[in-house]
């Protein structure tokens, strides 16, 4: 990619960047403040004293069920059909809506061996575009199933105090424990209730550490992160805009960065001491990203063994213009076939 067009690229990504910031002043900021876990500083302490994230995970795996599965199905336009999933989530926490797990299964006509759990990032207008790059892959030929994070705008809608990530770290991490036990519970759904022989991961943004997190858990086929790294607390501390100042603020109030970083050290997976269970990795990270920087993503990729990571030339926010091409990307991986590289690489971090 030569300068000009290199240019081009990074000025589009930047006024998506403002175009972003300015939706995430409106998204529900009482969440910031308001929420509180269903457990105590002191008990994900203990938790976190272990390396092992069987352990950990299995310390807050009581009170929930397996329970009964509501379905809606639904045909869409070009024939794809949609399963719309509710269940109980094996992990209880203290806001009763957000106990159910709330799922949509993207199927197309022929029937496909293998699904893929796509897990996005929270905020309404990132889970809609994920429910949306869910559908495109299953119009590829690859039934894709978008689980919606607990806390969403979605799955709480009447609880003013609802949001994934919080200024208090400990509500954040439950959000974290929860959603990567309620991967486990999808995962058991569609093996059951569709038959699927194989199944994969795709997670955007946090929704990467998420899946990353499962696969030290469960087996999959194979995984695919988009814009995720290692280190969320560190990348909350760093990442730009007023929205990510304002919650930095909140946290500040209360707690240490080293101390964040404590209680969220099972969703940095970097630290984990356990064998993985997926065979194979693909990563997608932009060259411009200001929340999860390059040097985050090649971090998480310093872990995970022959894992290659196709570099975009744009930010965290404009990854919509590169969804065409991270959905071709994720089919081919899953298909066996060669990726489609762009050729860039870290060393072209700055403006040009």
């Amino acid at each position: 990619m030569h300068a000009l067009e290199r240019s081009g690229w990074f000025l589009a990504t930047r006024f998506f960047d403002w175009l972003t910031y300015a939706s995430m002043l409106s998204m529900r900021n009482d969440g910031l403040w308001a929420r509180r876990s269903s457990f105590t500083e002191g008990e994900i302490r203990k938790a976190t004293s272990t390396a092992n994230p069987r352990s950990f995970f299995d310390a807050f795996s009581h009170g929930g069920s397996d329970g009964p599965v509501t379905e809606r199905s639904e045909v869409l336009h070009g024939g794809i059909r949609c399963n719309r999933l509710w269940f109980p989530s094996p992990f209880v926490s203290n806001v009763g809506a957000n106990n159910t797990v709330r799922a949509a299964l993207y199927r197309h006509d022929v029937r496909s061996p293998l699904a893929l759990i796509l897990i996005g990032t929270f905020g309404q207008q990132f889970e809609s575009r994920s429910q949306g790059m869910a559908r495109t892959i299953a119009e590829q030929g690859i039934d894709c199933c978008h689980m919606e994070l607990p806390f969403g705008q979605n799955r709480t809608p009447a609880h003013a105090a609802s949001s994934f990530l919080t200024t208090d770290p400990v509500a954040t991490a439950e959000s974290f424990i929860q959603a990567v036990m309620d991967v486990g519970r999808l995962a058991r759904v569609l093996k059951a209730r569709y038959g699927y022989d194989r199944l994969g991961l795709i997670g955007i943004c946090v929704g990467g550490n998420i899946c990353h997190a499962a696969t030290f858990l469960w087996p999959y086929e194979g995984a695919v992160f988009i814009m995720a790294g290692v280190s969320p607390a560190d990348i909350v501390w760093q990442a730009g805009g007023a929205y990510w100042r304002r919650l930095r603020q909140g946290m500040r109030r209360t707690h240490t960065f080293a101390e964040v970083e404590s209680l969220w050290t099972m969703s940095d997976t970097t630290r984990y001491r356990a064998p993985n269970l997926c065979p194979r990795f693909l990563m997608m990270n932009g060259l411009y990203d200001n929340v999860v920087t390059p040097a985050h993503a090649r971090r998480l990729n310093a872990v995970i063994p022959d894992c290659p990571v196709v570099w975009y030339p744009g930010s965290h926010y404009s990854s919509p213009l590169f969804t065409g091409p991270a959905v071709e990307n994720t089919v081919r991986f899953f298909n066996d076939k060669p990726l489609k590289d762009t050729g860039l690489r870290p060393k072209a971090l700055t403006a040009p």
